[in-house]
């Protein structure tokens, strides 16, 4: 496979058996620096420029053919770098097999049930925040903001956000409440929602009382 930058890559040598149909379907994350490729770089630049098959040991190959189409682009999410273990991978048919783990054929995310029945295996840990919304969001729980970069901790009584970034954020509560700041007793406001604005780089701590 040639890259934006005219990198090639390469997926592990496969052997095939005469007689043998095979279909071969590759994440980018399967494709590694080709030997005689000159540039060396971490991943693959898109678009991709072409691509093509080697076949070696084909003295005794007979009627070979070849099939013309369209290349269907297909996204594909990982997360997780380096080696873990030992793992775990469900079997049986009972579940949606959302990934496999890298390089196998092993699944690696799997959900059953829905809405808030939802239940979902990981292989890997460290689930990414972005995996963990989208699960939110199909079992119906509460979210205090739309945001996936900020960490929020909350129970009946506190609300704490932790921001990188910064900046204004629209807070949504799941009942009437009177919200201070914890730390300093300042009220900030009444009802279901609220503005703020978050300093780069900070916690806020902030008091729930459920209103009459």
């Amino acid at each position: 496979m040639k890259d934006a930058d005219w990198a090639e890559f390469v997926t592990p040598e496969e052997v095939i058996m005469a007689g043998e149909w095979r279909k071969f379907e590759y994440p980018l994350a399967a494709f590694d620096n080709a030997p005689w490729s000159k540039q060396k770089p971490e991943k693959m630049a898109l678009p991709l420029q072409g691509m093509k098959f080697v076949l070696g040991n084909t003295a005794n190959l007979r009627n070979l053919r070849s099939l013309t189409g369209e290349v269907v682009a297909r996204s594909v999410c990982t997360f997780g770098k380096g080696m873990f273990g030992p793992g775990l991978a469900p079997s049986g048919a009972r579940g949606r097999v959302l990934g496999n783990i890298s390089g196998t054929t092993y699944p690696g995310l799997v959900a059953s049930g829905k809405g808030r029945a939802t239940s979902v295996f990981c292989a890997a840990p460290f689930v990414p925040r972005e995996l963990l919304v989208n699960l939110m969001r199909e079992a119906g729980v509460h979210r205090y903001l739309d945001t996936t970069d900020d960490v929020v901790r909350a129970d009946s009584r506190f609300l704490v956000i932790h921001t990188k970034s910064g900046g204004a954020r629209n807070l949504r509560l799941s009942r009437e409440c009177l919200v201070t700041d914890a730390l300093t007793g300042e009220e900030l406001g009444k009802g279901k929602g609220l503005s703020l604005e978050l300093a780069p780089t900070s916690t806020t701590v902030l008091e729930l009382r459920a209103l009459p």
